[in-house]
């Protein structure tokens, strides 16, 4: 999950590095015009661009911080997810949950398993932004799903 993040803080930083570089510029005057001398002029765009570029660069280090705090484990009755960041949150799924899961799976053996999307928006309505829901970003996923679907078969029938 964490390397997932990875292009996302590299864009931040490079966005940050060109940044700063546009607003020396603008802070030398060297990017005015003959149209427009004042070099403040050029202080809004480039200012977006920074808070741009450090929005990116947060969102990647929140992401690998939440990569961090996070745990999966597979017992004999369910499969839990817990998240550490800030309250503790606790996601057991047991039987119909485990029913149809997929895997992603990379060539290294890495990736995800997940139990369903959801589909919302901000109004609750099954549309919009997708949110993948189950285990994430873990190694060995073949044997993840194998227990997973030990964990099914025996939960389905009591």
């Amino acid at each position: 999950m964490a390397l997932k993040s990875l292009p996302k803080f590299l864009f931040g930083v490079g966005g940050i590095a060109f940044g700063i570089w546009l607003a020396s510029l603008a802070a030398n005057g060297s990017t005015s015009s003959s149209r427009h001398e004042d070099p403040a002029f050029y202080r809004l765009p480039v200012g977006l661009f920074l808070l741009f570029a450090v929005i990116q660069l947060l969102s990647a280090l929140w992401a690998c911080c939440q990569a961090f705090r996070t745990v999966y484990a597979i017992t004999n009755q369910r499969a839990v997810h817990i998240v550490v960041l800030g309250p503790r949150t606790v996601y057991s799924f047991v039987g119909q949950n485990l029913m149809n899961i997929h895997r992603v799976e990379n060539r290294s053996g890495n990736g995800d398993i997940i139990f369903h999307r959801e589909v919302r928006d901000g109004q609750g309505a099954r549309r919009g932004l997708s949110h993948e829901v189950g285990f994430l970003g873990i190694a060995r996923v073949r044997e993840a799903e194998d227990a997973l679907w030990v964990l099914f078969q025996k939960t389905r029938t009591g």
